[in-house]
């Protein structure tokens, strides 16, 4: 008889204990849709980029005392890898990019995301990215065309998961903005 009001009491106090707290879904962010590059000579082909982060879908702060904070209830809709990727297939998709003839040369971009953070107390999203641009011609070698490793940052206005993931939409426009100077004087010079 003890035993069983013992386990009712407990029972009843985790009940009481679940409903103090207030439950809150998490919400998801994703970078913005770029519009399509103007035409390329050659065809773009964008192959996966890795992840070398502590970043798998939730957001990450930087405190001014390097103390890295994990919101549980502010998450990206994919891993940033995937979501770069996209964003880049975006960027340089067709109709905009492959006015080669058939059987022309490929242009190929990977590469590995090594840093994405937002520091709350600069209010910066900081975007790194290791990349490689590789020519694939007819014969199917490859021939290198750049390698860099560059971390990109953007301002914000706030640290608000929303204004972050703006800045951290900046930073992709502008690694995409820079594949696209490299892949337009690539271009040229090989004329």
């Amino acid at each position: 008889m003890i035993k069983n009001v013992v386990l009712i009491l407990t029972t009843l106090l985790l009940l009481a204990g679940c409903s103090w707290g207030k439950y809150s879904e998490p919400k998801y962010y994703d970078l913005t849709t770029p519009e399509p590059l103007p035409a390329l000579k050659y065809p773009i082909q964008i192959k996966n980029f890795g992840n070398n982060t502590a970043v798998k879908q939730r957001m990450i702060y930087r405190t001014a005392n390097d103390e890295l904070l994990i919101d549980e209830y502010a998450r990206f809709v994919q891993p940033p890898e995937k979501m770069l990727e996209r964003y880049l297939a975006t960027a340089f998709s067709a109709p905009n990019s492959g006015n080669g003839k058939s059987g022309d040369e490929i242009i190929c971009i990977y590469g590995k995301i090594f840093l994405v953070e937002f520091d709350v107390s600069s209010l910066e999203a900081r975007l790194g990215i290791e990349y490689t641009i590789e020519r694939k011609t007819a014969d199917g070698m490859l021939q290198p065309v750049a390698f860099d490793s560059t971390i990109f940052r953007s301002q914000a206005t706030s640290a608000s998961p929303e204004v972050m993931t703006r800045a951290l939409s900046r930073c992709a426009a502008q690694f995409t903005d820079q594949l696209y100077l490299i892949l337009e004087q690539s271009s040229i010079e090989k004329e």
